[in-house]
């Protein structure tokens, strides 16, 4: 019951299933008896594991399905032993783990701890269970660290909850937990279920602490202060919550203060923040002020159904409390009257609980009332009082009895539900009640039973107004006037209150003042508002008997007195210069804007309007304008084109300073605007320069290149335009020159030049002419040549010899001869190496393309194996040579004739080939398919083809060929033997065997024989159950191929077999099986272990031993059953949660049975039962030390007989 009960009781909420009953809409709430809790009442601790190991058979090692209760900071969880296996049995409720062992063994339980948590372990709990020779004593250690330790019992029950032995602390990472099993009695098993860790998991981080806050309680919208520390400014702070609801926004406003909004669908709770992903949480609790509707109340309890089933004797009646508090059921009771208007009730039985739960119904909760000798067919009810009677009836009449007085009456009117076997009875949710007058209108009737009301009961609830506007936060300024509105869909019959927080303290209402009004009306105005009020928060409580709305919050915030705003002065500027925007937020923070727009043309006051709710005053600023000034210089003299011109002055007569531009220029007449340095205010003005005439250039008609050494004459002296001048240097008529005409002075005229190019003879060039054989066709040679050059070449073109030719330039284009040699060169004759002769038919190689000296061409005719040929080669042109033969000679030879014989052999057969060419050569083309001999005798080897040659003597051959098919022979197999079981009591042959070759049927034929003689049976399957020897031919039908198996059939038997054990308590206890009968060969196998040919099995310690005894011509086998008893030699009482106890196990179902120990001494030192925990080594409450112990045990053997065996043991330390 721990695991589904707390100290505040049952509690199913809508769409949950407890104790079996389904509740829809409403909760329904069992609450335990007082008595009960303080029997039961827990230790102080939070279950942060529980696994219940399911309901699903186990069998895979580790065991990794995730637990049922898993703190959210931990994963991973893993089940392993030392056995490395797991099965799984009945546990307390599902299934339990299992391991199976004969020796010490532990459980480990590992899982993982998330970064930045740490885990305490307070106290565990787990049911344990172990068979007869299983592990007796547990002991747990977390980390490595004991916790505790106790006795395994053979009947399943929780060590129950359990304080750890040491402190369990600041745990990370991976958790390893250890439960170490040991003294074990034989091979036994160990369940283990229901395994719970209480403690916490808590963050190992520095949480933020919350030292208060203020206000406590408000609505959506309120604006909380938080104080405390280690807040961590700008972004250390990642979430606010209350109630567990993110809050709506939040501002850290330093390390010890957070200003954060309550969210919409915040509920009550603690605060709580994460800093650095640690969380920190308030000691106090934020109340959420929220809109309620009115709840309808009833004035006591009452019946709001009863259901009658339509089988057997059960029915309900459902209590429900209306109230607005606890009701004690002890002061009420239930009359039924068999008949409606009876005076007498058929019994009158109170609502006292007869479970252990609580008598007290909670407010809009329901109480079950059941009645009847039968079950209801509805599932999952529990009823709070049960009265085991006659069940319900129509025309029945119910009356709800408080301190014997009616408060409320149901009838079941007979002429509504006649002819049905059940009903449903239920109360209207708008039915005024308890009734002491039955109203049929209030109730609604289901002529045939129905289960889906029982244990809900609706009540209509009342509906609130929306809300249309919210109140809106203002901020004014000191004195100033505003107002909060709430606007609702609906208000009629509503009240309205505006409630504020100053600051401290609680909200409080809001009553009519010199600076409130409106205080009960929709609109709360406030005016000549004082700074005081600065930070004040408003929110308003609508009520009506409907319920109340709430609405949001609201802040205020009021500013100081108005303030002047400060700007800096602007420089005066320049009438037209640029005026940058005047800034619309002051130097104290106060925004607004200017009047009027922006003038550079004349010097004006601008004011300065702030914007609303700043609480500021208006402010002037001066722009000055001033008149620009017109700068003044000397003019220039004109000048001629090209002569100097000084710079000009930067500083005007009126001591202006600027820049001019463009550049000067000495060549042509030029106005320069002087543009005056910024901050002057003055203008630009300008400034001719005149240049007269300007430099003349001389202008010369060019001159024709010439050729180096050609004649050249005078330059002229006059230029076309009538500059007169002379010529530098003096003519060249050998190498290009630039020459300089300067001008006579007074002329106003530049200098200028004059090119004369005087170009190198050219050498012609051309392409040389490949070598030509003597009588091939010249093309005529060129008359241009590559670089341009024409002309004419000498002597005539000649085919018959090598010749130089000359190339003379055609006169004027400054070029010189050049000459070009033309080889003519002898005709090659082709060499070519002799072809021997062949035989007709034989293979002739492709001629050589390339002669032996180079000369490369093709051949004519084509290629003839059958007779003798003269070949022409005719070499490819350009290579000057010519054409020459080659003769191929061809001799004839035998005629071949074909291969007489078989097609196809079988596998390890032969067959005889022959050929009429008398003397020739036999091959085979795979040797290891086939082989054949030099008189063609053919031996099939294997499956497949091969092709045989014939090749006749003689210098030319004949050649013959035939294809031979080796078939596979059929593969029959039979066992070496087979075997028929015989029973072991009359002798007869019991089984048959199947005889089957393997072959299918199809495409082959069976013969078969028993002993030599042919038996019937022509299929691939004999079946017999006579003993002989077996032979079968198989046949294939397509190749006629045969081969033979044989095997035996013989006789065998089940072993008839006891099993003994050595004597009890020896060193070496051996169990031999002793086989008595049967004629088969036998093997033996202990405990599910190998199988062996031996009888005898050695090192028999204590316990049961299952014997399995199996005819190895699978003839059966039989299975036999031993116990060995014998005793510890040795065991180390040190706590350590192996042999720490000392006792005969194998004799736990002897209670009568009884063991003394002595000290080597002879003075008795206890007396136990081998059905007990066995001795601790002690000896009046004292450790005894390490030496050798003697006892004596009394039991009965094997045979029942009394007996007594003495023995010793050590202690050891």
């Amino acid at each position: 019951m721990e695991d589904r009960l707390s100290l505040d009781g049952f509690t199913s909420t809508d769409n949950q299933n407890y104790m079996g009953i389904n509740f829809l809409k409403r909760k329904f709430v069992f609450i335990l008896l007082a008595s009960y809790c303080l029997v039961n009442a827990p230790v102080a601790y939070a279950q942060i594991y529980l696994h219940n190991f399911g309901t699903t058979a186990i069998s895979t090692h580790p065991y990794t399905v995730a637990p049922v209760t898993f703190d959210s900071h931990l994963s991973n969880s893993s089940w392993s032993n030392s056995t490395n296996a797991w099965s799984s049995n009945n546990g307390a409720t599902g299934e339990a783990i299992r391991l199976t062992t004969s020796t010490a063994a532990s459980i480990t339980l590992t899982f993982d701890v998330a970064p930045g948590y740490q885990v305490e372990v307070t106290s565990f709990d787990f049911w344990r269970q172990r068979s007869n020779f299983g592990p007796q004593n547990w002991a747990m250690a977390i980390n490595g660290i004991n916790v505790g330790s106790g006795t395994i019992p053979t009947a399943g029950a929780a060590i129950g909850n359990t304080a750890v032995a040491n402190t369990i602390f600041g745990l990370t990472g991976t958790v390893t937990v250890t439960l170490s099993l040991t003294g074990s009695g034989g091979n036994g098993t160990f369940r283990l279920d229901d395994f719970k860790l209480n403690g916490s998991v808590t963050p190992n981080c520095s949480a933020p602490v919350i030292s208060s806050f203020s206000p406590t309680t408000g609505p959506q919208n309120t604006l909380v202060t938080i104080n405390g520390s280690g807040f961590l400014a700008n972004t250390g702070t990642s979430s606010v919550k209350f109630g567990g609801v993110n809050a709506a926004s939040f501002t850290v406003v330093s390390d010890n203060i957070i200003k954060a909004y309550i969210p919409a669908g915040a509920i009550s709770g603690n605060i709580t923040l994460i800093t650095n992903g640690c969380e920190g949480t308030s000691a106090g609790t934020f109340t959420s002020i929220v809109s309620q509707p009115a709840v309808n109340y009833s004035t006591d309890i009452y019946i709001s159904e009863v259901y009658d089933a339509e089988v057997g004797s059960g029915g309900v009646i459902e209590i429900y409390n209306g109230t607005d508090s606890n009701v004690d059921v002890s002061a009420y009771s239930i009359r039924r009257y068999g008949d409606i208007n009876d005076a007498t009730p058929s019994y009158d039985e109170p609502l006292t609980p007869t479970l252990p739960i609580s008598p007290f119904i909670a407010p809009g909760e329901i109480y079950l009332f059941g009645v009847g000798t039968s079950a209801i067919p509805c599932t999952g009810v529990t009823f709070g009082h049960y009265y085991p009677s006659g069940g319900f009836n129509s025309n029945d009449e119910f009356k709800l009895v408080k301190n014997g007085t009616v408060i409320d009456d149901v009838q079941i009117s007979s002429t509504v539900i006649t002819g049905q076997p059940g009903y449903s009875i239920t109360r209207n949710p708008d039915a005024v009640a308890p009734k002491v007058i039955f109203n049929a209108s209030d109730w609604n009737l289901v002529g045939t039973e129905t289960c889906t009301d029982i244990g809900v009961h609706a009540v209509t609830t009342n509906t609130l107004p929306a809300v249309n506007n919210q109140p809106v936060s203002k901020t004014i300024c000191e004195n100033g006037n505003t107002s909060f509105s709430l606007v609702l869909a609906s208000d009629t019959g509503f009240t309205y209150q505006w409630k504020v927080h100053t600051g401290s303290g609680s909200w409080a209402n809001v009553t009519n003042s010199s600076v409130y009004s409106g205080a009960n009306s929709n609109t709360l105005t406030l005016t000549g508002t004082p700074l005081s009020f600065d930070k004040y928060q408003y929110y308003c409580e609508v009520t009506s008997p409907a319920g109340k709305v709430v609405s949001h919050a609201a802040q205020l915030e009021v500013n100081a007195a108005a303030t002047i705003p400060t700007f800096n002065s602007i420089p005066a500027i320049c009438s037209g210069d640029t005026l940058s925007p005047l800034p619309t937020t002051s130097q104290n923070g106060i925004t607004g804007s200017w009047s009027p727009a922006l003038s550079n043309t004349s010097t004006t006051i601008y004011t300065f309007t702030p914007d609303a709710g700043q609480c500021a005053a208006t402010t002037t600023l001066t722009i000055t304008v001033n008149t620009p000034v017109t700068p003044t210089f000397n003019s220039i003299p004109a000048i001629c084109a090209g002569d100097a011109l000084s710079p000009l002055p930067t500083t005007s007569q009126n001591g202006i300073t600027g820049s001019w531009s463009p550049a000067l220029s000495n060549t042509s007449t030029t106005i320069y605007t002087f543009t005056p340095d910024a901050g002057q205010c003055a203008t630009t003005t300008t400034l001719t320069v005149t240049v007269n005439g300007g430099n003349t250039i001389p202008t010369f008609n060019s001159i024709p290149a010439i050729c180096s050494g050609d004649g050249l004459s005078p330059l002229p002296t006059t230029s076309q335009n009538g500059i007169t001048g002379s010529w530098s240097p003096a003519l060249s008529n050998t190498s290009t020159t630039i020459y300089t005409f300067t001008p006579d002075a007074g002329q106003c005229a530049t200098t200028t030049t004059l090119t004369i190019t005087v170009n190198t003879p050219v050498t012609p060039t051309f392409n040389s002419v490949p070598a030509i054989c003597a009588g091939d066709a010249l093309s005529p040679l060129p008359t241009t040549s590559q670089n341009g050059i024409s002309g004419s070449w000498s002597p005539a073109l000649n085919n018959a010899s090598t010749t130089i030719y000359t190339f003379t330039p055609t006169t004027g284009q400054c070029a010189t001869t050049a000459t070009l040699t033309i080889t003519v060169n002898t005709p090659v004759v082709p060499a070519f190496s002799s072809v021997p002769a062949i035989c007709s038919g034989g293979v002739l190689a492709p001629l050589p393309t390339t002669s032996q000296n180079g000369i490369t061409g093709s051949w004519s005719p084509a290629l003839n194996n059958t007779s003798t040929t003269i070949y022409t080669f005719t070499p490819d042109a350009g290579q000057c040579a010519t054409t020459t033969t080659l003769t191929i000679t061809v001799n004839t030879g035998t005629t071949a004739l074909p291969i007489m014989g078989a097609n196809a052999v079988c596998a390890g057969e032969t067959i005889l080939l022959s050929n009429a060419n008398a003397g020739g050569n036999w091959t085979s083309s795979d040797d290891t398919i086939a082989a054949i001999d030099t008189n063609g005798q053919l031996t099939g080897i294997v499956a497949g083809t091969v092709t045989i040659t014939y090749t006749t003597s003689g210098s030319c051959p004949a050649l013959s060929s035939k294809t031979v098919t080796v078939n596979a022979l059929p593969n029959p197999v039979l066992n070496n033997a087979y075997y028929l079981c015989l029973d072991n009591v009359s002798g007869d042959i019991i089984s048959t065997v199947d005889l089957y070759c393997g072959l299918p049927d199809a495409g082959y034929r069976f013969a078969w024989t028993l002993n030599g003689n042919p038996v019937l049976e022509t299929s691939n399957t004999l079946q017999t159950d006579i003993p002989g020897d077996y032979t079968v031919t198989a046949t294939d039908r397509l190749t006629g191929c045969s081969m033979m198996a044989s095997t035996t059939v013989g006789t065998s038997s089940i072993a008839i077999a006891s099993a003994t054990v050595g004597d009890d308590f020896e060193d070496n206890q051996q169990i031999v099986v002793n086989v008595t009968g049967g004629s088969g060969q036998y093997e033996f196998i202990l405990n599910d272990g190998p199988a062996q040919d031996s009888n005898i099995f050695s090192q028999i310690y204590q316990g049961e031993y299952d014997i399995v005894v199996r005819d190895k011509n699978g003839c059966g086998e039989i299975a036999l059953s031993v116990f060995a008893l014998n005793y510890p030699h040795f065991f180390t009482p040190n706590g350590d949660g192996y042999n720490d106890y000392w006792n005969i196990s194998g004799l736990y179902n002897q209670p009568k049975s009884q063991i003394f120990i002595f000290d080597r001494y002879g003075k008795l030192l206890t007396a136990i039962s081998p059905a007990s925990g066995g001795w601790d080594g002690r000896y009046n409450g004292y450790d005894l030390p390490s030496s050798d112990y003697w006892f004596t045990l009394t039991y009965k053997n094997r045979q029942g007989l009394d007996k007594e065996f003495k023995a010793h043991f050590s202690l050891k330390r």
